[in-house]
């Protein structure tokens, strides 16, 4: 009973919901007592029948197959058990200008500026399908030509609840439809989606008829299930969970109508809101999944050339592309809207969210197939086979990723999603994992002395220097892409990013200026800036990871390895992001690294 111990009442209340709530400081670094959604006990079960058949007639080796699959999972993740509690300067700036203030100011003064929490009353279970049947033939045309044709069909079920505990949201009649109750399906409206059919061409051309060189290629469609995050299940809504928001007004204040920090929360009651005014009136956490249920799938091509130089060398250039389409997106669509420009006082939250028949809702998530990817690479290739003691493989790729946002789970790296869901084309830009340059290398070197090698065949010295090997992994990458946002917006709770008035990029960045901040200003008041989505690049990625090894014969059966390990051989440090809130006093700075320093181990293994 954390929270209660110090005097924060109402958050201590099951053995779900012990520790501490997690308090946010704006400009400070918050406290908290773990991960928001744990404790989890999630559980799965899969039944799996798979079965495939060959047919090799003449030229064609022919293959069928199908795969079925029953799922039966308890995803008994909670979303937010003990609560989130925010401090914000919207209480101790200028009303007027939002100048000024100070998060922890508005700590000290007890008052919250937004809170939420959501926990589920028991778990639920889940049943879904997953069945598909395929066909290919690989041809063999001529002693030169070979072609991969397939096609395949895949059929994905929604879930279902053994005693229809899910929920969805109806935006026809902006209420909750509870699965099978008033003619609402099991699914909770979900639709099963047919005629998911993949076909599959590939082709492998050896173009000088020796071996030497060849060239390949292919396009293909591939079709996946939904991948929802655990909290945006259907089944972690009212009236199976216990949903609590609040976001008082700013402008204009009502200061005695705002939670305090000593018990933020009304007492626990389950609801279940039937109507759009219940609904709006209770506020709970809203989830919806579109009824539609669109299956998101791939497509994938490549073409590449691959040459043998030598007996031990060869090499390969290829290109490769994708292009993901009914991607999962998770948004709020019920987003608060700027003010009327020029206007001081942009009215209450409440009244400039979209949807004005649920205005006190502020909690809400929608996941629809509405995101969109594509990628573009240019891949190169050496390949060294294991001659005269060296193996080395080197790899190197030229690419460009480009969507809307961000997955349902990863969020979008650090460029996260669109401003505003008003504008969601305009978020089209750089994936959180976009890296245009990346070099990996790795040998494996034998040193040429003691028996059987170049160097000190015989001889004590060639026992001491003898049975060495020497391997590597070195990275070269550039920086992955990042947003800059504003430390306090100028559209009163609506979405606020900088306008974008140079480049931004400093010739000689480093870890204290990353970027020039003055090239990114706040906006007028009630307008959404021009900067956009991952207009800045972070650091590169360096590093070497090297091992030292020295094989020792002892009998003939028996053998010893020493080992000496270097993560990171020559300690380089690896920054990660800079602070992109403009406003911020530490904006442009970096304050963190993604990988460790050097770090040694040995090791010791007889071989028997």
């Amino acid at each position: 009973a954390s929270a209660t111990s110090l005097g924060i009442e109402g958050i201590n209340i099951s053995h779900f919901t012990s520790g501490l709530p997690n308090l946010n400081i704006q400009d400070f670094t918050g406290i908290a007592s773990g991960a928001a959604f744990l404790p989890a006990n999630p559980k799965e079960t899969n039944v799996q029948f798979e079965d495939n058949l060959s047919w090799t007639v003449g030229k064609h080796e022919m293959k069928f197959g199908f795969r079925y699959i029953r799922e039966l999972a308890q995803p008994f993740t909670n979303t937010n058990t003990r609560g989130t509690i925010n401090f914000n300067d919207n209480f101790t700036n200028n009303p007027v200008t939002a100048a000024g203030g100070s998060g922890i100011a508005t700590l000290l003064l007890g008052y919250s500026t937004g809170g939420s929490r959501g926990f589920l009353i028991q778990p639920y279970y889940v049943t879904n399908q997953e069945s598909g049947g395929f066909f290919q033939d690989d041809w063999k045309v001529s002693s030169r030509l070979t072609l991969n044709l397939g096609l395949r069909e895949d059929v994905f079920t929604p879930d279902v609840e053994i005693r229809n505990r899910l929920v969805n949201f109806n935006f026809n009649t902006l209420t909750l439809n509870y699965a099978g109750q008033n003619g609402v399906s099991n699914t909770a409206g979900v639709q099963t989606r047919y005629g998911n059919l993949a076909p599959r061409f590939g082709f492998a051309y050896d173009l000088t008829g020796n071996g030497n060189t060849i060239v390949r290629g292919g396009f293909g469609i591939s079709y996946f299930p939904d991948p929802f995050s655990g909290s945006d299940e259907l089944g972690q809504q009212v009236p199976y969970t216990i949903s609590q928001n609040f976001s008082p007004n700013t402008y204009p204040l009502n200061i005695g109508a705002v939670p305090q920090i000593q018990n933020p929360f009304p007492a626990i009651s389950p609801i279940q809101p039937l109507t759009t005014a219940q609904l709006n009136a209770a506020s709970p956490a809203i989830i919806g999944h579109q009824y539609q249920n669109l299956t998101p799938y791939m497509e994938t091509w490549n073409l590449d050339i691959q040459h043998e130089v030598s007996a031990s060398t060869m090499v390969e250039v290829a290109y490769a592309g994708s292009r993901g389409i009914h991607l999962t997106y998770c948004y709020n669509p019920n987003e608060v809207l700027p003010g009327t420009p020029g206007v001081n006082s942009a009215g209450s939250t409440a009244s400039r969210r979209i949807f004005q028949a649920l205005n006190n809702v502020s909690n809400w998530t929608q996941c629809d197939e509405r995101n969109m990817s594509n990628y573009h690479s240019l891949q190169a290739k050496l390949v060294k086979r294991y001659q005269h003691g060296l193996s080395a493989l080197v790899s190197y790729t030229f690419s460009r990723s480009l969507d809307y946002g961000g997955s349902a789970a990863s969020g979008g790296g650090a460029v996260g999603n669109p401003q505003t869901v008003t504008d969601f084309a305009a978020g089209y830009g750089p994936s959180g994992f976009d890296q245009m340059h990346r070099l990996v290398g790795s040998f494996t070197y034998e040193l040429p002395f003691g028996p059987n090698k170049t160097w000190l065949q015989s001889g004590a010295l060639s026992h001491v220097l003898g049975g060495w090997e020497m391997d590597g992994i070195v990275t070269f990458a550039s920086g992955l892409p990042f947003t800059v946002f504003l430390n306090s917006g100028v559209n009163f709770g609506a979405p606020s990013w900088p306008n974008r008035i140079g480049t931004g990029v400093l010739s000689n960045a480093g870890p204290k200026d990353w970027f020039n901040t003055s090239a990114f200003v706040a906006p007028p008041p009630n307008t959404y800036g021009n900067s956009a989505r991952g207009v800045l690049y972070g650091p590169a990625e360096s590093n070497w990871d090297m091992s030292m090894l020295k094989h020792i014969k002892v009998r003939e059966n028996i053998g010893v390895e020493l080992r000496m390990d270097f993560f990171n051989a020559f300690n380089t440090p690896n920054f990660g992001f800079p602070n992109a809130n403009i406003g911020s006093p530490s904006a442009g700075q970096i304050t963190s690294t993604v990988i460790d320093n050097r770090d040694l181990q040995a090791s010791v293994r007889v071989v028997f």
